[in-house]
């Protein structure tokens, strides 16, 4: 039983025995513990998703950075820095910096969506019986997304070569 106790308003409050405090704990830890597993693999078509919004994500971000680069390296006469290349870019193009960039979005967000699912489909099957991933694991099921990307997109890439 809770033993009662006088507050500062003079109103009787109950403090828990040390039974229901050992109880309080307990089931604190079973929380704690229950919050600190992983959580569930998502499913197949989830990591699809993921996969295909980090390709577009990387190309977002890697394709003015790329368009930087060209220009300043195909640049004649005045020696500008990247910075200054960048400025004079979105001055006078604005978001010119994206023009032509529907083919790499739509050549590459199939692929790291492909990658991005396979390799975790590859953990599934190789994890062992805990569900764990060591080192050799983990570049096993990359080696293997990496020839399952390959084996998806090289027929592709080739109909683009020959058109």
């Amino acid at each position: 039983r809770a033993a009662p106790f006088f507050s500062l308003s003079s109103r009787p409050m109950f403090l828990p025995s040390s039974a229901a405090l050992q109880m309080q704990i307990a089931q604190h830890r079973a929380e704690a513990s229950a919050l600190s597993a992983p959580p569930p693999p998502l499913p197949f078509y989830k990591n699809l998703i993921a996969g295909g919004i980090a390709g577009i994500s990387e190309i977002l971000i890697m394709y003015p950075t790329d368009t930087i680069k060209t220009r300043f390296q195909l640049q004649t006469g005045a020696n500008k820095g990247i910075v200054e290349v960048f400025k004079d870019m979105v001055k006078n193009e604005g978001f010119g910096m994206y023009r032509g960039i529907l083919p790499p979005i739509l050549a590459e967000a199939p692929k790291r969506a492909v990658k991005f699912s396979a390799n975790q489909s590859y953990s599934k099957l190789f994890a062992d019986a805990q569900g764990k991933m060591d080192q050799k694991r983990s570049v096993a099921a990359g080696v293997c997304a990496g020839l399952t990307e390959a084996f998806v997109v090289v027929p592709f890439e080739m109909v683009k070569i020959r058109l």
